[in-house]
């Protein structure tokens, strides 16, 4: 029996049908009861509903030594809480799985996934390896690494724009000279602003008087600077760093040996990750829009499933903005 030939019995419509078997309002209680009578005359019960299966999306938390992924606090899992909230918004399901040191590993779970999209965690990727994600079918989009002159799906922060930001702010303070707080390891983005660094240094007069490479976690690059601060180094008025973690440990350093922050040197960083307001003094950085990177990679991700592979490679560049606290300050006068 169909609904139609319930309907023709009850001398009634389909959707009075409907709003019986539904249970809904909208039908006497008389009509209701001799519907429901024919119904269960000819044992009608409702057809059950084809559930569409949940998609898939596969988040690989790739880590090669760790220093940046889990030393930066708070950093990735920023971009991993948006990814998560975007994919449970849109109606997508989140694998989350984690590789450290391993990347043939990583690229053999890629490789097999059989996820919708895959969304590659690529901090922390060698540019040596860039070519092998090539043989990944599945669309995917990279965060956290432009890898630039390679055909892939990336959202990052714009590390040219915001290292110049960060050196346009110093300079406007009144600084001419500068030192950079330079990671020792090197990741993409590191590379990115260290490019940019020198470069926007000569675009806007400003003298970098030495580079300090340190260990990029909060002890290394403490270590790192009293070993250069017990060696004699100089500090001009102002310097840059790479990343807010190098920029807090060096900050320690320097305050343990007697420089008095922001009196002595001003401390630019980079990220504003938590522990730049609870840093004595705050730390004035760039804040890079973490949740922002996580939802535009799902959305990108999404779009990129429903796209032709082959025409599909766009590079997204978000930007960031200055958080102004105390640690910078103009040069005193001495």
């Amino acid at each position: 029996m169909t609904i139609r030939e319930i309907a023709r019995l009850a001398n009634v419509s389909p959707a009075t049908i409907s709003l019986v078997l539904n249970n809904k309002p909208g039908v006497g209680d008389e009509t209701r009861k001799r519907i429901q009578n024919i119904l269960k005359e000819y044992d009608y019960k409702l057809p059950p509903k084809n559930k569409v299966p949940m998609k898939n999306i596969r988040f690989l938390k790739y880590k090669d030594h760790s220093m940046i992924v889990d030393g930066n606090a708070g950093f990735i899992s920023t971009i991993i809480d948006a990814v998560e909230a975007e994919c449970r918004e849109m109606g997508y399901n989140l694998i989350i799985t984690t590789v450290k040191g391993n990347f043939k590993q990583a690229l053999k779970i890629l490789q097999e996934d059989t996820s919708d999209g895959i969304i590659l965690l690529g901090t922390e990727i060698p540019p040596a390896d860039y070519p092998l994600l090539k043989t990944i079918a599945t669309p995917m989009v990279i965060v956290d690494n432009i890898m630039s002159r390679e055909p892939y799906e990336c959202v990052v922060m714009n590390n040219q724009e915001t290292t110049y930001f960060a050196l346009k702010y110093l300079s406007d303070l009144g600084h001419s000279e500068v030192a950079y707080f330079k990671s020792s390891t090197e990741i993409s983005n590191f590379h990115e602003r260290s490019l940019a660094f020198y470069d926007c240094c000569g675009a806007l007069g400003l003298t970098c008087t030495n580079t300090f490479e340190l260990t990029p976690t909060l002890d290394g690059a403490y270590d790192s600077m009293k070993e250069y601060i017990g060696n004699g180094a100089k500090f001009p008025t102002a310097a840059f760093a790479d990343n807010d973690t190098i920029a807090l440990g060096a900050m320690k350093a320097l305050q343990e040996a007697g420089y008095k922050i922001p009196d002595d040197i001003s401390i630019m960083g980079f990220d504003d990750i938590p522990y730049c307001t609870i840093s004595d003094p705050p730390l004035t950085t760039m804040r890079v829009p973490r949740r922002r990177i996580g939802r535009r990679a799902v959305r990108r991700l999404c779009e990129r499933m429903q796209e032709d592979p082959i025409n599909s490679n766009v590079k997204i560049l978000l930007g960031s903005r200055l958080v102004e606290r105390q640690s910078t300050c103009p040069p005193r006068k001495k």
